[in-house]
C-alpha cells in the first residue's frame, strides 16, 4: 500500500506543478488577418468544419447521434420556439413572437405570423402542437417529460401546461423541441431522418453519411434580418457550410494543418498543445478557449444494492481519498477547473462562499479515519468504476483506482459503449461509483432539479436514492416561489454533507481555426456554432 502511496503521489507532484504552469498562460490568441480567395466558390463563401461523428439520422424526435448531430448542425436547420443566448444568457424568441405566464407553470405563446420552411409550407399553432407531441410520444427529448399538455388557441397561439412552476423548466422546453410543418414531417418519407424540410437559415444540400454534410444559406429564409439578430442561433455569416466526419483527435489536428478543415470544436487537450504559446502552430492558427459547461461527475450509489449505500462514513471516505486537481491534470492534461459543488461556478446561482468552503480536499489520513469508523471490512470491498470508455473518463477512471488503492480500497474499472452505459447508469445494481459528465445551459438549478429528483429514473436520484427529505429540500429549491440563496445552498450543503455526488471538474474546450475566423460563437448547450461566427469576410 505504502509503494502505490508513493507512486500516486509522486505522478500527483509532477502533473499539479506542470498543471499550474500551464494555467498561467495565456490561450487565446488570433493571428493576422489571412487572404481568404480560396473560401469563395461560385461566389459563395465556405468554411469546413470537422467533427467527430455523423448525425445518424436528422429526425427531430430521435436522439441519434450526440457529437455529429449536436455541433450545431441541427441548431443550423432546425427551429425551436425560443432560445437561451449563451450559457445562462436570457431567453429570446426564435418562432414565438411573444409569451406570458398566465397561470403557475401555464404558458400562452404566440408565434410571427410569417413563418414558412423551405417547401414553402406555413407554420402555425397545429404545426407547433404537432412537434410537442409528437416529442411527447417518442420520450426522445428528455425535456419533454415536463409538459402535461399543450393546445391550440387559434392560429397562430397555444396554451402550454407544464409539469410544475420550477425554475428553468418553461426556458429548457422552449429551446429542447425542435418545431416543423406537419405537412412537411409526414410527406418527407422518412420522419426527416435524411429528407430535411426545415425552416431555419440553413438547409442540407449534400449528405454522405459517416463523410460529409453540407449546409448552405435558406436565401428564402422567413425572418428579417433585424429580428433574426436578436437570436445567435438565427445568424448566417457564412453562405456554405460543410462538416467532414473525422473520428481520430490526431486526424482532426492534421486536417487543420493541410487545409482539409478550417475549424475544430473541443480538439483534446493533447493535439491543442501545438497550437498554444510555444507549440508549433501557434503563429499559423486562432486558438478559442471556453470553459465546457459539461462537468466531470462522480454519482455514488446511496442504494442498499451498493456496499457505499449504507455507510454515509464510507462515501466521505472515497471522496477525501482523491486529489481532484490530479484528475485535472492526469485526464485533461491540467487544463480544467476543480468543482466547489456538483456543476460550474460560472453559473448564475453559483454562491462565491462555497469557494472558501471545504470540498472534501484530498486527505488521506481523514480518508482512513472514516474507513474504520465506516465499520465495513474494507478487505471485503471491491468497488465497480463505470465508466462510457471515453478516453478523459478512463483517464479519470484509472486515477481514482489508483488512489483508492492507496487507502486500501479495491476496485475495477468497467467501461461501457453509450448504449448500455446510459442503460446501466439507472440500474442500482451495475455500480458503486459511476463517472459521467453532466451540464447545464441555464442554472445549477437546471441540473439539480432533475439529477438529484426522485424521478430521475425508476430507481429515484441520479445515485440511486430514494429520499422524502431531500425531495422536500430540493422541491424547495427548485420552486419559484421560494427559489432563492438560502433554499439553493441548503441544497447544497445537504448533498455535500451525505457524499452522495461530487463535482470532479470543469475542463477547457479548445476551438482551433485556421486565420479566417477571427471570433468564435457558442449556444447555450455549449456547442461551437461556425454559422455565426465572425469570419474575415464579415466587415
Amino acid at each position: 500500500m505504502k509503494k502505490v502511496l508513493s507512486i500516486v503521489l509522486t505522478f500527483a507532484l509532477l502533473l499539479s506543478v506542470f498543471g499550474a504552469a500551464l494555467a498561467d498562460s495565456e490561450y487565446d490568441h488570433v493571428t493576422a488577418a489571412a487572404d481568404y480567395a480560396d473560401h469563395v466558390v461560385n461566389g459563395k463563401t465556405v468554411v469546413k468544419v470537422g467533427i467527430e461523428s455523423d448525425p445518424g439520422t436528422m429526425d427531430p424526435y430521435t436522439t441519434g447521434s450526440s457529437n455529429g448531430k449536436n455541433a450545431t448542425i441541427k441548431s443550423c436547420v432546425y427551429q425551436y420556439l425560443g432560445m437561451i443566448q449563451g450559457v445562462g444568457g436570457p431567453l429570446a424568441g426564435e418562432l414565438a413572437k411573444e409569451w406570458n405566464q398566465v397561470g403557475p407553470a401555464t404558458y400562452d405563446i404566440e408565434l410571427y405570423d410569417y413563418i414558412k420552411d423551405t417547401a414553402g409550407n406555413a407554420i402555425t399553432a397545429d404545426d407547433v402542437v404537432f412537434s410537442y407531441r409528437r416529442a411527447m410520444e417518442t420520450a426522445s427529448i428528455n425535456n419533454a417529460k415536463d409538459i402535461v399538455s399543450i393546445e391550440k388557441i387559434d392560429d397562430l397561439k397555444v396554451h402550454l401546461v407544464l409539469s410544475a412552476d420550477e425554475v428553468t423548466i418553461f426556458e429548457r422546453i422552449m429551446q429542447s423541441i425542435p418545431v416543423v410543418s406537419q405537412k412537411s414531417y409526414e410527406e418527407s418519407g422518412d420522419n426527416m431522418a435524411k429528407n430535411l424540410i426545415t425552416s431555419g437559415p440553413y438547409k442540407v444540400v449534400e449528405w454522405v453519411p459517416g463523410s460529409t454534410l453540407t449546409l448552405e444559406k435558406n436565401e428564402d429564409y422567413w425572418q428579417t434580418p433585424e429580428l433574426a439578430a436578436n437570436d445567435i442561433n438565427q445568424t448566417a455569416n457564412v453562405d456554405r457550410i460543410e462538416f467532414y466526419v473525422i473520428k481520430e483527435a490526431s486526424q482532426l489536428s492534421i486536417g487543420l494543418e493541410t487545409g482539409t478543415i478550417d475549424m475544430v470544436y473541443n480538439l483534446s487537450a493533447t493535439e491543442a498543445d501545438r497550437y498554444l504559446p510555444g507549440g508549433s502552430n501557434y503563429d499559423k492558427f486562432n486558438m478559442f478557449t471556453s470553459l465546457n459547461n459539461l462537468t466531470q461527475t462522480m454519482f455514488l450509489n446511496a442504494s442498499e444494492k451498493s456496499p457505499l449505500g449504507g455507510s454515509k462514513e464510507l462515501r466521505q471516505a472515497i471522496l477525501y481519498a482523491i486529489d481532484t486537481q490530479v484528475l485535472v491534470d492526469g485526464a485533461s492534461s491540467g487544463y480544467g477547473v476543480v468543482c466547489k459543488t456538483f456543476g460550474s461556478d460560472q453559473l448564475g446561482d453559483f454562491q462565491e462562499k462555497w469557494n472558501d468552503e471545504a470540498y472534501y480536499e484530498y486527505d488521506p489520513d481523514k480518508a482512513a479515519e472514516l474507513l474504520k469508523a465506516s465499520g465495513v471490512n474494507v478487505a471485503d470491498l471491491n468497488l465497480r468504476i463505470v465508466t462510457n470508455g471515453t478516453s478523459m473518463r478512463n483517464r479519470i477512471a484509472q486515477i481514482v483506482q489508483g488512489y483508492l488503492l492507496a487507502v486500501g480500497v479495491k476496485s475495477e474499472i468497467l467501461a461501457y459503449d453509450d448504449t448500455l452505459f446510459n442503460t446501466y447508469k439507472n440500474e442500482n445494481d451495475q455500480w458503486d461509483l459511476l463517472l459521467d459528465n453532466c451540464g447545464t445551459s441555464d442554472l445549477l438549478m437546471g441540473m439539480w432539479r432533475t439529477k438529484l429528483s426522485v424521478k430521475c429514473c425508476s430507481n429515484g436520484t441520479a445515485f440511486m436514492l430514494q429520499s422524502d427529505e431531500l425531495e422536500g429540500i430540493l422541491q424547495a429549491a427548485a420552486s419559484v416561489a421560494t427559489n432563492g440563496p438560502e433554499t439553493v445552498d441548503a441544497l447544497h450543503q445537504y448533498v455535500k454533507d451525505n457524499a452522495y455526488v461530487y463535482g470532479l471538474y470543469n475542463n477547457l474546450a479548445f476551438t482551433v481555426t485556421n486565420q479566417i475566423c477571427t471570433q468564435v460563437a457558442f449556444n447555450s448547450t455549449p456547442w461551437m456554432l461556425p454559422s455565426a461566427s465572425t469570419f474575415v469576410w464579415n466587415k
